[in-house]
Formats: C-alpha cells, structure tokens, sequence
C-alpha cells in the first residue's frame, strides 16, 4: 500500500524549509526523503496498517495520519544510540574508501619512550612518555598524533605516577579515535609505566616500541 517509488511533490509556491545550521532544503526533496524513510523495513508495516485504518477503515482523519506518520519516524531515529550511529558512519566511511580507492588506516599504535632504543640518549622531563596515533597502509599519516606523559606524584605516602594528556599540531584525528576506544578512563594513577601500558593495549592499540610488551607486537590484543 506505501508505494516507496513514487515521489513526493511541492507546489512551486510553496517556500523551501530550514534546517537546524539554517540552510534551506527543497520542500520537494524533503517530502521523497519523508516518504522513502516511511517505506523502509522498519517502517513499512506499521505505515501500511495506518493507511488501511484510514483508506478502508475509516477510523482516523488525515491530520491524524500525519500526525502518527512523524511519530512513527521520530520512535525510530530516537532509539539509535551513539554506537549505532558509529556503525552507519563507519560503513559509509568504508563504502566512500572503496569508492575513492583510499588506503585504510590501520589501528592505534603507541611507542613507549623507555623501550626505544634511543631512549638512553635522548632523556625526556618527566616519568615517562607515550605517544600514540596510527598511520595508513601507505604509511602515511593525516590524523597526527598525541601525548601522554606520566607524572610522578606523591599523596602522603602514596606514590604514583599520573597519566597527563596533550594534543598537539594535528593531533586532533587520533586523540577523538583514543577517545572513542576508551582513553578517557584508562587516565587514572598506575603503579609503573608497564601497567599504563597494558590499558592501552585493551583497548585495541598496539604497541610499535622498539622493544615491545609481550602481546602488543603487530597484534590486535
């Protein structure tokens, strides 16, 4: 009954419509994007039981239909999650890769200053230094990178080093993936630069040191 193949139609007097930024959108193109919304699968059913209470029942008025038509479409959108929207960008992202012939972008990898070889010849301020960010199958690199060292601290007896964060030049690509895969969280005091370590590798990084931990060398953990 919802035929999806037809096309939603404006009169020429009618004025376009505004989107959230203000930008204006064909009044036209609006009502097909509506219409091939209310027709997909997730829809489909429920669309198609409205219009036979309406058309052959006879039971609800048309500013009734509309009315649960938008409803209808508002339930929808609103029961997406972030992790679903995630998912929808992520296969879009992949679709306009394959399209562009664009190399993909490999994992988060780590380096920790301590296990380089040149760690012994260049000292760094603090505890310790991790910088992270990730690079392409062509080995190179657009989201750049960032840093985070740890801090020594003491509290009354107790000693710990501190995870402390900083973005930089074009850091700002790997740091929003960090943050998606849980960086934020794993920010709290450890015990030594091995454990600190050890978080980033649950949460999917791997670790490129020269001298790597077990476990962490050109795997996923």
């Amino acid at each position: 009954m919802n035929d999806t193949t037809a096309t939603a139609t404006a009169t020429a007097a009618e004025p376009e419509r505004r989107t959230a930024p203000d930008e204006g959108i064909d009044t036209a193109l609006l009502r097909g994007f509506l219409k091939r919304a209310l027709g997909d699968e997730a829809l489909v059913d429920r669309v198609n039981d409205l219009l036979f209470d309406h058309v052959v029942g006879g039971r609800c008025h048309p500013s009734v239909v509309a009315e649960e038509l938008s409803r209808q479409i508002g339930e929808v959108v609103f029961a997406a999650r972030h992790e679903d929207w995630q998912a929808v960008a992520d296969d879009l992202i992949a679709e306009a890769r394959d399209l562009e012939g664009a190399p993909e972008i490999g994992p988060l990898r780590f380096i920790d200053h301590h296990r380089q070889r040149y760690a012994a010849n260049v000292p760094i301020a603090e505890a310790a230094e991790f910088i992270i960010g990730a690079q392409r199958e062509d080995g190179t690199n657009d989201e750049g990178e960032f840093r985070v060292t740890l801090i020594e601290l003491t509290a009354g007896r107790r000693w710990s080093l501190n995870p402390h964060l900083e973005a930089f030049g074009d850091g700002d690509g790997a740091l929003l993936r960090a943050i998606d895969a849980g960086i934020l969280d794993a920010l709290g005091p450890v015990a030594s630069r091995d454990e600190f370590a050890r978080r980033l590798l649950a949460m999917g990084m791997i670790d490129d040191s020269d001298e790597p931990l077990p476990g962490g060398d050109g795997a996923e953990s």
